[in-house]
């Protein structure tokens, strides 16, 4: 169920659009020049993950954290991945996609008040 309700969070946007969501989200946590490096290096999940198929989709088409927390763990076992250049770029925006994604789940489930804000008051 909350596969579903997470991926229906970006059903109607495109996949620019939500990598453009995440990398303004991210720009918050981020130095400029950090937030440039991360986004040039992106693309290099997908060209890793897809023909291996560790990913059935390029990354900014999952709307689900425990998808990409599941992806997370076969990486850190993957030396391949392991030995590629600034891998620790690569688990960074991972793991920040992740969050961003639990975020978005936590907020919608507080709004639709499933989560009972009294609880972190």
């Amino acid at each position: 169920m909350a596969a579903a309700m997470n991926e229906s969070l970006y059903r109607s946007k495109s996949d620019e659009d939500r990598k453009e969501k995440f990398f303004v989200w991210l720009a918050a946590k981020v130095s400029p020049a950090q937030l440039s490096e991360l986004y040039d290096n992106q693309h290099r999940i997908d060209q890793f993950c897809l023909p291996r198929k560790l990913l059935e989709k390029p990354l900014f088409q999952n709307g689900d954290a425990d998808t990409i927390q599941k992806l997370v763990k076969e990486l850190k076992k993957s030396l391949p991945f392991k030995l590629q250049k600034n891998v620790g770029l690569l688990f960074f925006i991972l793991n920040y996609y992740s969050k961003r994604h639990k975020y978005l789940l936590f907020t919608k489930r507080l709004k639709r008040g499933i989560i009972d804000s009294e609880v972190f008051v």
